[in-house]
């Protein structure tokens, strides 16, 4: 058995500079994927993915933009009130994105097949952009209707579902 001298000497005596006997890059760069190959139909279902997300975003603003000028104005109410103009309830924006992503998000994993076994712990995934999600929204208890916010939300989850589609449209066959 060597002590620990002699193994530091031996270390120390060992080439720094350690030189192939052969160019290897060319074998390697024969059996590399092309890439660029590779990519474009997983490009292509993310494109396709953000302008479905695209377009639910623009039906969302435009049903929030309906849903806020059909509320009456407070200050033009009647002296007596009208019970019925008080029991209208005003949703949060945050809470409208929720539940239109979330319920885009249960069809799509409804959906769901097989999953490639690439994807490992896919649900711990999913789970992340959750919890991230939450604390967007336990932040937006401080500041209700931030801009920032709603758009980190809304990101978080146009991730959440791009992700989903990703692991959908993977081809299992090879499995």
């Amino acid at each position: 058995m060597k002590t620990e001298d002699q193994l530091d000497r031996a270390i120390a005596d060992l080439s720094k500079d350690i030189k192939p006997e052969r160019d290897l890059w060319a074998d390697l760069s024969q059996r590399l994927p092309d890439r660029e190959a590779e990519a474009a139909p997983r490009r292509r279902g993310l494109v396709m993915g953000s302008r479905w997300a695209a377009v639910f975003a623009i039906a969302l603003v435009g049903a929030l933009a309906l849903r806020l000028d059909l509320l009456p104005d407070p200050a033009l109410a009647p002296a007596g009130g009208n019970q019925q103009m008080a029991e209208v309830e005003v949703i949060p924006a945050e809470a409208l994105i929720a539940q239109q992503f979330e319920q885009e998000k249960a069809r799509q994993l409804g959906e769901l097949g097989v999953v490639s076994e690439d994807f490992g712990d896919w649900r711990y995934q999913m789970a992340v952009w959750d919890q991230a999600i939450g604390q967007v929204q336990q932040t937006m208890n401080y500041y209700p209707n931030d801009p920032v916010l709603l758009s980190q939300m809304e990101g978080l989850y146009r991730q959440q579902l791009d992700y989903i589609h990703l692991i959908a449209t993977t081809d299992t066959s090879g499995y």
